[in-house]
C-alpha cells in the first residue's frame, strides 16, 4: 500500500474529516486508497495543537479521488 506523509496536527485533521484536500508541489497519478503517516516530525508552528497526537504511525487509510491545480474555493477544505 501507498502511504503519504503528513506533519501533525494535519494528519490527525485527514483522520477525523476535518481536510479534505492536500496541497502538494507536485502530482500524482495514482488513485484509489492510501495510508496517511503522521510523519515523526510535528509542524512545529502549531505547537500546542501537536501535544498528545500519534508521531511516526499510519493514522487512516483515504482514497485519493482526483490530483488537480488549488482553486480558490477549495481553501476551507486545505485549511
Amino acid at each position: 500500500m501507498k502511504a503519504l506523509s503528513v506533519r501533525q496536527p494535519w494528519a490527525d485533521c485527514i483522520a477525523e474529516g476535518e481536510k479534505t484536500i492536500e496541497v502538494r508541489s507536485w502530482q500524482t497519478k495514482h488513485r484509489g486508497v492510501i495510508a496517511i503517516h503522521a510523519s515523526s516530525r510535528p509542524d512545529t508552528d502549531m505547537g500546542e495543537y501537536t501535544e498528545g497526537l500519534p508521531l511516526g504511525v499510519v493514522v487512516c487509510t483515504v482514497e485519493i479521488i482526483d490530483c488537480r491545480p488549488l482553486a480558490i474555493a477549495d481553501c476551507d477544505a486545505a485549511i
